[in-house]
């Protein structure tokens, strides 16, 4: 039966032992071993090509937004390991991100994702600077990312007078540099309280 499903991606940075998850949504799909292998193969490839080969995809579950506890883990999902090699394009600290505002169809519907695991090179300071070589390739894989999470239909999560809703993600918008705290590495069957 189809339902909102959530897509859940547990990520570890090595080298800076941190963890942090990202999660996207689908208005209506069904948790199914099919839907979790295209989401692996269809948006994660495109993710690891925005990140450090220093940072790895641990696993991917996807939950039924009504029924939480019905979910299917792949762990660990195909090609896991970051694409960017840290040797030539130094990662940035433990704490830092880069800001993206999500948008759906709506000026009132969006969100923001701190994007970590990216190289210090598309950085100038606190701003994001997409110029030069690297900093303009990286962009293109940010580009090719967030084409694939649009094509694969994917969608943000609004509560609207208490009641969860699923508009479809639409466009974003890269802003800046910033700072948030991570947490530990996850363990995705027992959380991130699990792990030592």
């Amino acid at each position: 039966m189809a339902m909102p499903t959530k897509f859940t991606a547990f990520f570890r940075d090595t080298l800076n032992t941190i963890g942090w998850t990202e999660s996207y949504y689908t208005p209506s799909g069904s948790v199914t071993t099919a839907a979790l292998n295209a989401y692996d193969t269809g948006v994660l490839a495109f993710r690891k090509a925005c990140l450090s080969d220093t940072c790895f995809v641990d696993a991917l579950r996807l939950s039924n937004t009504d029924h939480p506890r019905d979910s299917l883990i792949l762990a660990p999902p195909v090609n896991q390991q970051g694409t960017i090699a840290s040797a030539t394009h130094k990662p940035v600290g433990p704490w830092d991100a880069l800001l993206i505002r999500q948008e759906g169809p709506t000026s009132n519907v969006f969100s923001h994702l701190f994007m970590r695991g990216c190289p210090q090179e598309i950085f100038n300071g606190r701003f994001y600077v997409p110029i030069g070589t690297f900093p303009a390739t990286f962009k293109t894989a940010l580009d090719a990312y967030y084409a694939a999470l649009i094509s694969q239909g994917l969608a943000l999560r609004k509560v609207v007078g208490g009641t969860p809703t699923y508009p479809l993600l639409t466009s974003q918008a890269y802003l800046r540099r910033t700072e948030r705290k991570a947490g530990r590495p996850f363990d995705p069957l027992r959380g991130r309280r699990a792990v030592a």
